[in-house]
């Protein structure tokens, strides 16, 4: 079953800021040293859980992305992992070269339950696969929404119709695109 925090984060401008240079600093180790870092930072943030998603964009095009339906760990590595990823592990994109690394930029997404005032997306699981919908990938269209779902997921079928299937709306709180 999919667990969601209950509450969006209320990161701090200074807990941005500490995160936007972590995401930085990982991109550069992640691409030119092909690792995941590990980071210490002050503060709550290795004390928070949320899953989460990051996009990377060249030219304002995708160019990866990567996240986390679900987290065992904290906020600093599963956003490490996730960079990581989203440059170097997604298939649809060759890995991210030293040379696009100054033509960059990141969007981080942290998911939490559906609360009012915050943008909405569908998490979709069946069996071993799983999808996301994000806020901005929803047509408002119920049906038609699911069927994306399990389309994006690998399924051709109308899942979403198998009481085994498990569908979660949740809420999305968002750091905006940045530059590297």
């Amino acid at each position: 079953m999919i667990k969601l925090p209950l509450f969006p984060p209320q990161l701090k401008p200074d807990e941005i800021d500490l995160i936007k240079n972590l995401v930085s600093e990982c991109v550069r180790a992640s691409v030119v040293l092909g690792i995941v870092p590990r980071f210490v930072l002050p503060g709550r943030l290795h004390t928070l859980k949320y899953p989460l998603f990051v996009r990377i964009f060249k030219d304002g095009k995708l160019r990866g992305e990567m996240g986390k339906i679900t987290s065992n760990t904290d906020l600093v590595e599963d956003l490490s992992a996730a960079v990581t990823g989203a440059l170097l592990q997604d298939v649809r994109f060759p890995p991210v070269s030293r040379e696009e690394l100054n033509s960059l930029e990141v969007e981080i997404h942290l998911f939490f339950q559906k609360t009012n005032g915050y943008r909405e997306g569908l998490f979709l699981k069946y069996n071993y696969y799983s999808s996301i919908l994000f806020p901005w990938e929803l047509t408002g269209e119920k049906e038609k929404d699911l069927q994306r779902a399990c389309h994006k997921a690998g399924i051709f079928s109308p899942c979403w119709k198998d009481p085994a299937t498990e569908i979660k709306y949740f809420s999305v709180d968002s750091i905006e695109k940045f530059e590297i």
